[in-house]
């Protein structure tokens, strides 16, 4: 009798009230007799709805409960708990019709038992209406698994896969939040067989809480994909499509959600361009020599001619040289008409992508040889005789097999627009306008706001922070995401003058209610006192202390201060001297005069709380002033950024090193650095390209290949933007004490590679991370060229390099519960009082 396999059926859930039951019924309505259903609650917070519904079928199923860490732990739970030979996801939201498993079992049990079973699967939408059949029937799987990959046509809930394969392979990648099934699918598919079932036995839900709908998954898709991409062999683009811009075509077409990976293939095909052998045919009247003129012209064309012959404009002289040539390719120019260098390699490009036989350079005007002809020699028979004898193409008389193209191309723009301009109070609170306070309703009319922005149980934070934007507003900005449901946030933005602006709104930009100067502070202070405010934070008061300071007086609200830089202590908040580099230790232990305060600032002496938010910053901080309430908080980013996988990109031959500078770049992020490091590189014409998104200040001298600055007015497409640069490695090149740095958090949710200064809190985030390497913060230019040329020479196999952080005190889980804890209990005592 043949083995009776387990299947475990492993369904991972957070907050899955909607749809579980549903999955669960499907699963266990399997024909297929042997199987265990394991439902893991990935720390559901939805006031028990999932746990119930779990609960409702009893010894049915296997109930896993588990801290919230994102479906990539969830599924490895799974994996570790299961009974099983045979792992089959199903997700919450999905369904599996009864034949789903016996089917992969029969088709497992007929192949090798290393195999993966690969389904087809139905689409529907939200309500469970069909939507649409996605089938691998045109893939040839079991030989070319990457296509169905690439083509994003697998879905992980239509597999199933035996246990021993994550012992081989590795189990679901926790640090890719939103691709972790593809991760997988792309390390099984170079290792072990796949074996397609053309049946459509799982149901795929699609809805707008999916994270695969999120720009985020995007983003995270995008470098997946450029990762894999460029570290495939030729070898293996070779046995796929016969050569290697064969394959890289194939995967452009497939790739159009990813502009990343598009550039990154144009990249590469014109690398291979410039690899491409061609002879170069003037046509000359009475077959005289090349002019010199001519000679130093082509001289500068990229790819360079094998070897360039002069012919006679007439028929039988052209025949004998296509005949004589032992090139792949023929490129006839006239003398007296010469292509750029740029028309050469758009032509070369040209050919490639379109993989076409005959290709005119400039506009198609059918002569030979009009700007430049460029045609495979193996049809040049055919392509010749199809022009007549004054030299004009007829196109009847040409082979339609013959692809010929042009490589001008219209393009445009599509022109920007912009909506109306909104000023009332709702819109200006909700962020999207900027108004005046005025008029006797105004302060009814914004307490209505704040009543309808949020259920009268949620306690009320007011925020105090600077108008100056920066990774202040940024914090700010991710923290009211992490407290939306929990409380509503307030931002009051101040400056100096008496200036405040009102807003319901973190983002940076001109908007909220604003109040101007001091005749305006007692109608701000009275509609604060009705607003039901349970606590307040002040997150950065530079420029107007003594205004927030004397507001929180006259509220006699409670309040914490969150540190984000140095401000409440010392003369600069970066710790940095007149060149916008750090102090240094030493100054900052002597307690040197010219560096700190006297003593701590009022609003942080005042502070119930003070919340340092990394371990370098508390370890400064409490050597500073010993005698303040810190607190060491944890970031709430989940995952952290930290624990994001890195995915590198591979280097092509000659490939340059591309460099990639995030943000803001001033003397304190080391933009002086920067600008001595390229000058080096420009002089030694170096293998190194840097590319800055944001600004630099201030500007270097001179801008060319080598430092490219692409100013970001939008910051919102930051990651948009820096997934298309296609960066090798990214450069944090601070020159003071970072206290955490948001730019870092980018580089690292982009999966990038990350070179940076050995400073501040930047030491303790990038500690053990792979493909990371820290250098002193005070190191010379020539230093940081050494290391991105080592980078460069060894594909950036280097070993990572880190510095010690024994000495730091660890960051504690904060966030949010036991940050909100005294503002959930002064909301209580307000309602308890007016009961």
């Amino acid at each position: 009798m043949p083995s009776i396999p387990l299947v475990s059926i492993v369904i991972p859930v957070f907050n899955g009230a909607d749809y579980l039951c549903e999955a669960i019924e499907s699963a266990l309505a399997q024909t297929y007799g042997a199987t265990e259903i394991v439902v893991v609650d990935d720390g559901s917070d939805d006031g028990g709805a999932t746990r119930r519904i779990a609960a409702a079928f009893g010894s049915q199923i296997r109930y896993l409960h588990k801290p919230n860490g994102g479906v990539a732990t969830a599924l490895n739970l799974g994996i570790e708990a299961m009974r099983g030979e045979l792992f089959s996801w199903l997700s919450h939201d999905d369904l599996y019709r009864p034949e789903k498993v016996e089917r992969q079992v029969a088709a497992w049990q007929a192949a090798d038992p290393r195999a993966v079973i690969v389904g087809d699967f139905q689409l529907m939408d939200e309500s469970g209406r069909p939507a649409g059949r996605v089938s691998l029937a045109d893939i040839h799987l079991a030989a070319r698994p990457l296509d169905a990959i690439m083509e994003r046509r697998l879905n992980g809930c239509a597999m199933l896969i035996p246990r021993t394969a994550f012992d081989e392979i590795g189990r679901f990648d926790p640090g890719l939040p939103t691709t972790q099934d593809y991760d997988l699918w792309l390390r099984m598919a170079h290792r072990l067989p796949f074996v397609h079932v053309a049946s459509a036995d799982t149901l795929h839900r699609r809805h707008a809480r999916q994270g695969s709908r999120h720009p985020a998954h995007v983003r995270e898709a995008e470098r997946l994909f450029l990762s894999a991409l460029t570290r495939l062999s030729p070898s293996l683009m070779r046995a796929y499509e016969g050569s290697e811009s064969g394959y890289l075509l194939r995967q452009r077409g497939r790739m159009g959600s990813y502009p990343a990976v598009v550039d990154q293939i144009d990249r590469q095909v014109d690398r291979l361009c410039r690899r491409r052998e061609y002879d170069c045919l003037v046509l000359t009247p009475g077959n005289l020599d090349t002019p010199a003129v001519a000679d130093q012209a082509i001289g500068v064309w990229s790819p360079a001619p094998r070897q360039v012959q002069s012919v006679d404009a007439d028929r039988h002289a052209i025949d004998g040289a296509v005949a004589g040539s032992g090139a792949a390719w023929l490129l006839f120019v006239a003398a007296d008409r010469l292509p750029s260098a740029a028309a050469v390699r758009a032509g070369f490009l040209e050919q490639t992508r379109r993989d076409a036989d005959l290709v005119f350079l400039g506009p198609a005007d059918e002569r030979l040889p009009g700007d430049g002809l460029l045609l495979r020699r193996d049809t040049a028979a055919a392509l010749l005789a199809a022009f007549t004898e004054d030299g004009v193409l007829d196109r009847a008389r040409l082979d339609p097999a013959i692809l010929a193209v042009s490589t001008q191309e219209a393009s445009g723009i599509p022109a920007a627009s912009s909506g109306p301009a909104r000023t009332d109070l709702r819109t200006a609170l909700a962020g999207q306008s900027i108004c005046s306070f005025h008029g006797p309703g105004a302060a009814a009319a914004i307490l209505a706001a704040l009543d309808a922005a949020s259920p009268p149980s949620l306690p009320r934070v007011l925020f105090l922070v600077h108008d100056l934007g920066g990774g202040t507003v940024v914090h700010l900005r991710e923290l009211c995401v992490l407290l939306s449901g929990r409380a509503l946030p307030i931002v009051l933005y101040g400056a100096a003058g008496g200036r405040f602006r009102l807003s319901l709104s973190a983002s940076e930009g001109r908007h909220g209610v604003r109040f101007d100067g001091f005749h305006q502070y007692g109608a701000l202070l009275d509609l604060l006192r009705n607003a039901a405010l349970a606590r307040a934070d002040v997150l950065h008061a530079s420029g107007f202390e003594g205004e927030a300071m004397r507001l929180l007086g006259d509220l006699g609200l409670s309040y914490d201060a969150t540190l984000v830089d140095y401000d409440h202590f010392a003369h600069s908040p970066h710790l940095a001297d007149v060149s916008g580099r750090f102090h240094g230790d030493d100054a900052v232990t002597r307690r040197d005069a010219k560096v700190l305060r006297a003593v701590p600032s009022a609003l942080v002496r005042g502070a119930e709380r003070v919340i340092a938010i990394s371990g370098d910053l508390c370890h400064r901080v409490s050597s500073i002033a010993p005698e303040l309430p810190l607190v060491c908080a944890a970031h709430w980013a989940h995952p952290a950024p930290e624990r994001r996988t890195v995915l590198p990109l591979g280097l092509g031959g000659g490939e340059a090193l591309r460099i990639l500078l995030l943000g803001s770049i001033g003397p304190p992020k080391g933009s002086r650095l920067v600008a001595d490091v390229v000058r080096i590189v420009r002089a030694r014409s170096l293998p190194l390209r840097f590319h800055v998104l944001g600004e630099i200040d201030p500007l270097p001298p001179a801008l060319d290949d080598v430092l490219t600055i692409e100013s970001i007015a939008d910051f919102s497409r930051l990651r948009e933007r820096a997934g298309a640069v296609a960066a090798h490695v990214a450069w944090h090149p601070a020159q003071v004490p970072e206290t955490w740095s948001y730019a870092l958090s980018e580089m690292m949710e982009a999966g990038l590679p990350i070179a940076a200064s050995a400073i501040g809190a930047l030491i303790e985030r990038c500690a053990g991370r792979p493909a990371t390497w820290l250098l002193p913060w005070d190191s010379p230019a020539d230093a940081w060229v050494d290391l991105f040329l080592r980078l460069h020479a060894s594909g950036l196999a280097l070993p990572p390099r880190w510095a010690p952080i024994d000495h730091l005190p660890p960051p504690k889980p904060f966030y949010p519960d036991r940050y909100l804890a005294p503002a959930l209990a002064a909301r209580w005592q307000a309602g308890a009082a007016q009961q």
